[in-house]
């Protein structure tokens, strides 16, 4: 006999205790998944419950959506969130050969598709909580500047992107 003793865990979704697995992606695997229905396989999409309650599992509450269908939903249009966060706005130049990186290196095989894909799943949490600190945004760039000092002599981003 299965166990249904539950939990809520620290992002604020209940889990099965034994197993720790998300109560609303067992639902919606059990109830709305189709493989005939969904080209991509199940573990490739994002649950969104539709009424914004995480605790609300009911099969008619919630929907399977692709990344950038759960993204636009949420109003997500920018997905450097950490380096938005640590530079304070979308349009620093730092962001940019971040999303030169990602678009023309990572994009490019499975291993850096698989870290994007970790990225947009906990990155949006993180970069909330850098961009509430001061001090953790500046320890945040001090992380990130070598890091793109690096890609832009990499990838000779000025010359790539002077128009």
């Amino acid at each position: 006999m299965k166990n249904n003793r539950t939990f809520i865990d620290e992002r604020g979704y209940r889990r099965e205790i034994d197993t720790e697995r998300l109560v609303h992606r067992d639902v919606a695997y059990n109830y709305l998944y189709d493989p005939n229905e969904y080209p991509f396989r199940f573990s490739e999409y994002v649950i969104h419950h539709i009424d914004g309650d995480k605790l609300n599992n009911c099969p008619d509450n919630l929907e399977i959506l692709t990344w950038e269908e759960h993204d636009e939903v949420h109003g997500f249009n920018d997905k450097c969130f950490i380096a938005t966060a640590a530079y304070g706005t979308p349009f620093a130049e730092e962001i940019d050969v971040l999303r030169f990186w990602r678009d023309n290196s990572l994009e490019n095989n499975i291993l850096g598709i698989s870290f994007i894909k970790f990225y947009y799943w906990f990155s949006p949490v993180i970069g909330k909580i850098i961009g509430t600190n001061n001090c953790l945004k500046k320890a945040t760039r001090m992380c990130l500047n070598p890091i793109v000092k690096i890609l832009k002599v990499k990838y000779n981003y000025r010359e790539n992107n002077d128009a």
